[in-house]
C-alpha cells in the first residue's frame, strides 16, 4: 500500500512538472536553428569572408617619394644651394588579371563558407529531429512503464486476496511484490532516461536548464521508405557535394589567381624635380617592370594545383561514402518499416490476447503467477520494442534528410510539426 501510495505521488508529481504548454517538433527547431553556437560561429566566418573579397578588390596604394641629390658635397656642391629635389607619385598597376583572379578567390571562400553554414544548419536540424524523437520515445517508455506498474499493482492485490482466501500462499504474495518491486525500478529508471532526453534536446539550443516540458508528436505516423533509385538520385544535389562544388571553384580560381600572379607589374612614376642653383623646374618620370627571370611562380601554380586535384579526389571519395551511407539509411528504413508491420499486424495482437487469456486463467486460478508475470513482460518488452523501431525510424529518417537536404517539394503541404518519418518522398 506505501509504494502504490508512493507510485500515485511520483505520478502527480510528473504531471504538475509537465502541466507548461508541450514543446513542438517546429518550436524545437526554430529554437536550435537561432541560438545553436555552431551555426553562429559558421555565419560569423561567412561575415569574414566577405570583407575578405572587399579587401581582395581593393587597388594598391600610390606612394609618395621624396628624393634630395646635390647636399652637403664639397667645392661648388658645399650646402644646399645645388640641391635637386625631386618629388614622385608612383602607382603600381596590377597587369595579368590579379586583382579580378583575388577577388574570384575570396568570393570562392566566401561561397564555400556559406555552404559551411548550410551544413552547420543540416546537421542542427538532424539532431533537433533525433533528439526530439528520443523525448517521444522516452515519454512513450515512460507511460509504458507506467501501465506495466499499475499491472503489476493490481496482481499484487489480486494474489493477496486468494492467499486471504487460502487459494495462494505467502511465497505467491512475495512473488507479485517481487514483480511489481522491478516494474517500479523500470519505471524510475525510463524517468531517469527522459530526464536526460531532455538535457540533450535543450542542450542544441544552450538551455543549460530546460524546463519539464512534454514533448508533442506522434511516434506511429510512418510513411514509406522511398526507393534506393530515387534517393540515389538526389546524391548530386546533396549538401555536402555541393559544398565541394563550392570549394572546387575556389581552388580552381586559386590556381587561375597563381598564374596571374606570374605576369609582372608595372610601377609607373612622375612628379617635379626643383633644381635650386638655378630655380629651374623639370619634370621626372618612371617606368619599372621587373623581369621574370628566375620567380615565374613556378611553385606556386604547381602547388595550386596539387591542391585543386587533391580537392577533386576528396568529392569522389565523399561522393562514395555518401552514396553507401545513404544505402545503409534506406536498408535501415525498410527493416524498419517491416518490423512495424510484423508488429502491429501479428505479434503485438497475439501478446494482448495471450496477456488477456493468461489473466483470465490466473483469476480462475488455472494459471500460475510465473506465466502471468511471463506473459505480462512478453507483451510490454514488444510495446518497448516498437517505440525503439518507430523512433529509430524518425531518426534515419532524419539522417538521410541530412544527408541528402530536404526532398523536393511536391506541391502538397506538408504539416510543419511533422517528424522526418513522416514526410519521406
Amino acid at each position: 500500500m506505501l509504494c502504490h501510495r508512493a507510485a500515485l505521488t511520483f505520478a502527480l508529481t510528473l504531471t504538475t512538472a509537465t502541466a507548461a504548454a508541450p514543446l513542438t517538433y517546429r518550436e524545437a527547431l526554430t529554437a536550435a536553428l537561432r541560438h545553436n553556437p555552431d551555426i553562429d560561429a559558421a555565419a560569423l566566418a561567412v561575415g569574414t569572408r566577405q570583407a575578405q573579397v572587399w579587401q581582395a578588390g581593393l587597388l594598391p596604394n600610390p606612394e609618395l617619394r621624396l628624393e634630395a641629390e646635390n647636399i652637403g658635397g664639397s667645392g661648388d656642391l658645399a650646402g644646399v644651394e645645388s640641391a635637386e629635389t625631386t618629388a614622385r607619385l608612383l602607382q603600381r598597376v596590377e597587369l595579368g588579371g590579379k586583382r579580378p583572379a583575388r577577388v574570384a578567390v575570396a568570393e570562392g571562400e566566401r561561397d564555400t563558407a556559406a555552404a559551411d553554414v548550410e551544413l552547420r544548419q543540416a546537421a542542427v536540424a538532424a539532431s533537433v529531429a533525433q533528439a526530439f524523437v528520443a523525448v517521444l520515445a522516452a515519454q512513450e517508455q515512460l507511460h509504458l512503464a507506467d501501465r506495466l506498474e499499475a499491472l503489476a499493482t493490481e496482481t499484487v492485490a489480486a494474489v493477496a486476496a486468494q492467499a486471504r482466501a487460502g487459494a495462494a500462499s505467502e511465497v505467491h504474495v512475495l512473488r507479485a511484490r517481487l514483480l511489481r518491486n522491478e516494474a517500479v525500478l523500470l519505471r524510475l529508471r525510463r524517468h531517469q532516461e527522459l530526464t536526460a532526453a531532455r538535457a540533450a534536446l535543450a542542450a542544441l539550443w544552450a538551455d543549460d536548464d530546460p524546463p519539464l516540458t512534454a514533448a508533442e508528436g506522434d511516434l506511429r505516423h510512418l510513411a514509406p521508405p522511398p526507393p534506393l533509385p530515387a534517393l540515389l538520385g538526389r546524391l548530386d544535389a546533396a549538401p555536402e557535394l555541393t559544398r565541394w562544388q563550392r570549394e572546387l571553384g575556389a581552388r580552381q580560381s586559386a590556381v587561375r589567381a597563381e598564374r596571374a600572379g606570374a605576369v609582372p607589374d608595372l610601377l609607373l612614376g612622375a612628379g617635379p624635380r626643383y633644381f635650386s642653383d638655378t630655380g629651374d623646374v623639370a619634370l621626372v618620370a618612371e617606368v619599372t617592370l621587373p623581369l621574370p627571370v628566375f620567380d615565374r611562380r613556378q611553385g606556386a601554380i604547381e602547388a595550386a594545383r596539387s591542391h585543386l586535384a587533391a580537392g577533386e579526389a576528396e568529392r569522389r571519395a565523399a561522393a562514395v561514402a555518401l552514396r553507401a551511407a545513404v544505402t545503409r539509411a534506406q536498408a535501415a528504413l525498410v527493416a524498419g518499416y517491416a518490423q512495424t508491420a510484423v508488429l502491429r499486424e501479428h505479434a503485438l495482437p497475439d501478446a494482448d490476447a495471450a496477456l488477456a487469456t493468461s489473466r483470465a486463467a490466473f483469476r480462475r486460478g488455472a494459471l500460475p503467477l510465473d506465466e502471468l508475470g511471463d506473459a505480462q513482460r512478453a507483451l510490454f518488452d514488444l510495446r518497448s520494442r516498437e517505440i525503439e523501431v518507430l523512433a529509430a525510424y524518425h531518426q534515419t529518417a532524419a539522417e538521410l534528410e541530412r544527408l541528402l537536404g530536404r526532398p523536393p517539394d511536391d506541391g502538397e503541404p506538408t504539416d510543419p510539426d511533422a517528424l522526418p518519418g513522416e514526410v519521406l518522398r
